[in-house]
């Protein structure tokens, strides 16, 4: 008999925390009621963000494609066919939080997200490729690593992944009515010769004016390499 639910590790090879919390899971009482899979098993082996491109963002991808992760892309969609719902567990090295991910404007159709033992949920539509974007039974969950035990961020992620795989097989999808959400509608770009020094007044989920805006910042220092300063976001009603 198939399993229920898929949980998706190393998306992007250089974020253990998915493995860390499977393997957790492996020892608990629903190591029988999930299956999961390496998103990217060649950047996990070199423990790497990705090989060619980001695979999260090239779903639904491409089985013809030359490019690893495109074509990988492709080979997870296939992987994940016949699954009732899909986690596909991620690590934020200079987040503090944890959240849920919603890569859509919209709420995913196929999967209660709402059941999920997360209070921030993140609607993030841009940029588009992951595959939460393609697919209505997926989400992703975040954990944030920085200035936290990780084996304490382990845990808990392994508590929030095992509860939902037991609420769903049991049918208590009883709904977190502590769920805050935010829409994820921007970024500020790191711009040469600012001093990032003066820019730490920028704290992940906690509102702030900034050059003339109120918004909350979202995984500040994070992507640095790629020219981010923060995501910009805005708390739903």
């Amino acid at each position: 008999m198939m399993k229920k639910i898929l949980v998706i590790i190393a998306t992007h090879g250089d974020e253990k925390i998915g493995g860390e919390i499977v393997k957790m899971l492996l020892q608990s009482s629903c190591k029988n009621d999930f299956d999961y899979i390496i998103g990217n098993p060649r950047a996990y082996e070199k423990n790497t963000r990705f090989i060619d491109v980001d695979l999260n963002r090239n779903y639904p991808g491409s089985i013809f494609s030359d490019c690893y992760e495109v074509k990988r892309a492709a080979i997870n969609m296939q992987k994940i066919r016949g699954y009732d719902y899909i986690i596909d567990l991620h690590e934020a090295s200079q987040g503090e939080d944890d959240f849920i991910i919603v890569p859509k404007k919209t709420f995913p159709k196929k999967i209660p997200w709402n059941i999920i033992d997360m209070e921030k949920v993140l609607l993030w539509p841009d940029p588009t490729g992951p595959l939460g974007g393609v697919v209505e039974n997926a989400v992703e969950l975040e954990f944030g690593t920085k200035s936290r035990d990780r084996k304490m961020v382990i845990s808990k992620g392994a508590r929030i992944v095992e509860k939902f795989i037991t609420d769903v097989n049991s049918n208590q999808l009883i709904e977190n009515k502590k769920q805050v959400v935010y829409l994820v509608y921007g970024k500020i770009k790191v711009k040469d010769g600012m001093n990032l020094e003066k820019e730490n007044v920028l704290q992940d989920f906690q509102k702030i004016m900034y050059r003339g805006e109120f918004f909350y910042p979202l995984l500040v220092n994070q992507y640095l390499k790629e020219g981010i300063l923060c995501y910009k976001m805005q708390k739903e009603v």
